[in-house]
This record gives C-alpha cells, sequence and structure tokens, in this order.
C-alpha cells in the first residue's frame, strides 16, 4: 500500500523532499537513513516500484527521485518517462549495480534525463543478495 510508505505527516516546507524506489526493502531503508540524516532534506516516500512511484507523484511534489533499474515489472529506464511526466521539475539520479560511470547503462539514463548515476556496491549475503551481485 503506497500510503504506508509516505512520510513525514507533516513535511518541512524548506526541505529537499526526496522519494526513493528500489524493490529492496534493505536499500530502501538505508538509504532512508543517510537522506534522513543531511540537513534540509527528507524521505517522502519509499516505495518497490514505477507504480507505486506513479501513484506517489499523483499526490505529491518530489524534488529528487533516487530511482533504481532493476524493478519488478517496469524496469527503472523504462518507468523514467513515466516519472518524468508526473514530476518534470524533479531531478532523478539512478542507483544501481549495473550502471557503472561510463557504461551502456549511464549513459542511456543520462539519454533519458537522468541527472547523474551511482553504482551500487556488490551485493553480499549479509545484505540478502547473492556473493555475485
Amino acid at each position: 500500500m503506497v500510503a504506508a510508505c509516505l512520510r513525514p505527516a507533516v513535511p518541512d516546507p524548506g526541505a529537499l523532499r526526496v522519494m526513493i524506489v528500489d524493490d529492496s526493502a534493505v536499500t530502501r531503508c538505508v538509504i532512508t537513513r543517510i537522506v534522513d540524516a543531511i540537513p534540509d532534506c527528507e524521505v517522502l516516500a519509499a516505495v518497490g516500484g514505477i507504480a507505486q512511484a506513479q501513484a506517489v507523484l499523483r499526490d505529491h511534489v518530489v524534488d529528487l527521485i533516487l530511482l533504481d533499474i532493476n524493478l519488478p515489472g517496469i524496469d527503472g529506464l523504462s518507468g523514467l518517462p513515466a516519472l518524468f511526466a508526473l514530476a518534470p521539475d524533479a531531478r532523478v539520479i539512478i542507483l544501481s549495480g549495473s550502471c557503472a560511470a561510463g557504461s551502456p547503462t549511464a549513459l542511456h539514463a543520462m539519454s533519458l534525463g537522468a541527472a547523474a548515476t551511482l553504482a551500487k556496491p556488490e551485493s553480499s549475503p549479509l545484505a540478502g543478495g547473492s556473493p555475485s551481485g
């Protein structure tokens, strides 16, 4: 349910509003903690896929979208145009293990309008992933 992912109840009007779109609950939690520790930034929503992100954007304005590529259903790159249609002023940073600087995936993301790409570190068994990533 999207509403369970929304926070805070009374947003700070001067804060940078961030939405995290990643299918890993562990990743969403870690990124939320990092963003929440940055002054004047707050996570408005943390969701697991493009459809949930679209539902949030229909009712809320975000300034920054942190978007994974490998998502169930619609992948992040395929869903990016739909997110921009709902949030044309938002900046998007792609966070994915498959978008190292200069890679074809990173270049494709940038051509679709992403402001930047950041490669996530390889997954480990401790993080709930496979050792091969």
